[in-house]
């Protein structure tokens, strides 16, 4: 009998140290490393509610003086873990992410850090957690890269995340309880909760959405969670490529490029990008795409580039012009894609000679000479077969 027991025990007892081996494993996922860290969720969902979404003043709707902490992040950050993992998104080893980040990012985070996105090209203090109320309430919020569980959050508030009346309907019935206004400084003014935000659900769907799709996107290379975000996160998607400079997925840099390619301004972003350490980046990627579009759309693109190039020359506060040499690579460059591609679509004269045709045109020459003509084969038969438009004149071969 006493055997019977024993082996009962140590049964029981081997069961209870594997659930918890898995429990932990888990938990490495979902929670901070740091038992300080623990933040109980209704308590800062309490502080939000409380103090109110907005407040109404002479007819204007104001953000509430609430000061987003680290607090309020690391409850954001346990429910985003936590709606991921009940998603089916798949956490990815450290060697995974810091690749991911450098191929999208071109930055480098180690763990425990905190760095802003989107809204800020260039890192910032890891030790901040203050947004702007206007970022948190907006569709625009900077986004965060969380090493620690590698994934990107969105610092939203907790309402506007989860529905919070169902899930705690006690600190629900406090805001019933808040009134409906207030005299501050002297001055009346309306208080408006988060009860009573147009859409709320909407809007707690679409955020759970965005976590989800942008996370699976990224770092699972889902594709439907691609087409997710064309239908729904523009913005985020077109950050990836006009900030960031991230050309490799063909999908993602046709879809910016036919969004973008009739705004000059915004169809620089897509050719070329500014670093935070002031270099630039020529997207070679982008001319792959227009060459294997369709030929409608091959021509379109060339004409807007054409017309990008036309007013490029003549922008003399442009970052291109910080050094010559990088202007002249840049546009060069462009003139010569579109030249191979142009070729098949009578439009062979129509990008190089709007660089020879300008004052600067001698400049660009004496600048890709330097270069060694960037190390194209055809660079400087293309520029001198072109660079004219086709017309020949005294002294020109």
């Amino acid at each position: 009998m006493k055997k019977i027991i024993l082996f009962i025990f140590i049964a029981l007892t081997t069961t209870f140290f594997a659930y918890n081996k898995e429990d932990i494993k888990l938990s490495s996922f979902t929670k901070t490393d740091s038992l300080n860290d623990y933040v109980s969720i209704e308590k800062i969902l309490e502080n939000q509610i409380m103090a109110g979404y907005a407040i109404k003043e002479k007819g204007l709707d104001m953000i509430s003086d609430y000061k987003y902490q680290k607090e309020d992040y690391d409850a954001i950050k346990n429910l985003s873990v936590d709606i991921l993992k009940k998603n089916g998104f798949k956490p990815i080893s450290n060697e995974e992410f810091q690749n991911k980040l450098k191929i999208i990012f071109n930055v480098k985070v180690e763990k425990g850090d905190l760095n802003f996105l989107i809204e800020y090209p260039c890192p910032q203090d890891k030790k901040v957690y203050q947004i702007d109320g206007n970022y948190v309430v907006s569709n625009n919020n900077p986004i965060f890269i969380d090493s620690q569980n590698k994934l990107l959050l969105e610092p939203l508030f907790i309402p506007q995340l989860i529905d919070y009346k169902s899930q705690y309907p006690a600190i629900h019935q406090k805001e019933k309880n808040i009134p409906k206004e207030k005299f501050a400084d002297g001055t009346h003014v309306d208080i408006i909760k988060w009860a009573d935000v147009k859409d709320l659900n909407e809007i707690q769907f679409t955020n759970n959405q965005k976590l989800i799709h942008r996370n699976k996107y990224l770092f699972n290379d889902v594709k439907a969670s691609l087409t997710w975000l064309k239908f729904n996160d523009k913005l985020f998607l077109e950050s990836l490529v006009k900030t960031f400079g991230y050309t490799k997925d063909k999908s993602l840099l046709t879809f910016v490029l036919r969004n973008n390619y009739k705004n000059i301004d915004e169809l620089q972003k897509v050719l070329w990008n500014e670093r935070c350490n002031e270099d630039i980046i020529f997207n070679k990627d982008v001319f792959d795409v227009i060459t294997e579009a369709e030929v409608q759309d091959q021509i379109a693109y060339l004409r807007a580039v054409a017309d990008y190039l036309v007013k490029e020359t003549g922008n003399n506060n442009s970052p291109l012009d910080k050094r010559s040499s990088i202007k002249a690579e840049i546009l060069g460059k462009i003139a010569y894609y579109c030249t191979k591609i142009g070729e098949n679509h009578n439009m062979y004269y129509n990008f190089f000679s709007i660089l020879g045709s300008r004052e600067g045109g001698a400049q660009y020459e004496e600048e890709f000479k330097k270069a060694n003509y960037y190390g194209i084969s055809d660079f400087k038969k293309v520029w001198e077969e072109t660079r004219t438009g086709g017309v020949s004149g005294p002294g020109i071969e």
